[in-house]
């Protein structure tokens, strides 16, 4: 046979050829953001653990190669002590000869795919000898399934509570992606966040605002920021004086960022607060600026994961 094509009109798919067009649903968990499938309560002296349901629906759920699997009640496996050291894979293993439940929840020391075995690995727990099961090393495996959907803007974007825990959206009018976590939409690609505007000052940005690279653990950020004196004249002290609020919460250095200042044919200072506030002095003592008289300087820092 060089070619085939299913489903074939009033005939049924066989077990193969269901994986095959089930393939591209993806194997994994079904978060529904109460952390499914969860490894709790290790008892050292029977050598158990639980396997919890999702704290939010009451039930866990997964596919694996195209069949479904559901708990909706706390499972206790084993894990016993060792006498050299071991990895249990706590799994759910997806095996075609047994026909009543496919996939099942099973804790296994190798992946044995002999009969069309498969699994989808949730836990490894590696013991050692004489050690307590409190104190083995366990590992999350337990992939999810992450959905894609496409929206026309932010506000298209439906409650982040209500989709799989993971999905990711794209929006069409910025070019921006998000992705759900929990009750908020976090943004996963490199995105514009534009500068507070302080009382008294109009902030512009040779950069379009904070440029933000999101990186492991946070996200890098630069800006220039150019501030421009709209109130009554202005005196720069010698001293380093907050002219307010530039950068908005979420995005703001952990510790100050300092920078020089161009003024004309002056240099002056300013730093970043981690309040957010810019931070400005003059180097050769007070400096009046007129109303209209403009500054130049860029950051640039890495601000830590706040969620």
């Amino acid at each position: 046979m060089t070619e085939t094509s299913f489903p074939i009109l009033e005939a049924p798919l066989n077990v193969e050829q269901w994986k095959s067009v089930a393939r591209g649903f993806g194997t994994g968990v079904l978060d529904e953001g109460g952390n499914p499938y969860n490894l709790t309560s290790l008892n050292n002296v029977n050598n158990t653990a639980v396997i919890a349901v999702d704290t939010k629906t009451h039930f866990n759920h997964a596919v694996v190669s195209g069949f479904y699997h559901k708990m909706d009640a706390p499972i206790s496996v084993e894990l016993p002590a060792v006498a050299r050291a071991t990895t249990y894979r706590v799994a759910l293993m997806y095996n075609p000869l047994d026909k009543a439940m496919p996939v099942k929840l099973t804790v296994v020391t190798s992946l044995d795919t002999t009969g069309g075995k498969e699994y989808l690995v949730l836990w490894e727990v590696t013991r050692q000898p004489n050690q307590l099961l409190t104190d083995s090393a366990r590992v999350k495996k337990r992939p999810i399934i992450s959905p894609t959907i496409v929206v026309d803007s932010r506000e298209s974007l439906p409650d982040a509570s209500t989709v799989l825990w993971g999905t990711r959206a794209f929006i069409q009018q910025t070019g921006v992606e998000v992705r759900s976590s929990y009750t908020s939409w976090v943004t996963i690609s490199p995105h514009r966040v534009g500068l507070s505007q302080p009382s008294g000052w109009e902030i512009r940005s040779p950069t379009g605002g904070i440029q933000v690279t999101p990186a492991e653990g946070g996200f890098f950020c630069t800006a220039g920021i150019n501030p421009i004196r709209r109130a009554f004249g202005y005196t720069m002290p010698g001293t380093f004086h907050s002219i307010g609020e530039v950068i908005p919460a979420g995005y703001r250095p952990s510790s100050e960022i300092y920078t020089l200042v161009n003024q004309g044919n002056a240099v002056h200072e300013a730093y970043l607060a981690t309040n957010g506030h810019l931070h400005i002095r003059s180097r050769t003592g007070n400096f009046s600026l007129k109303t209209g008289d403009s500054m130049g300087m860029t950051f640039s820092w890495f601000t830590p994961r706040t969620y």
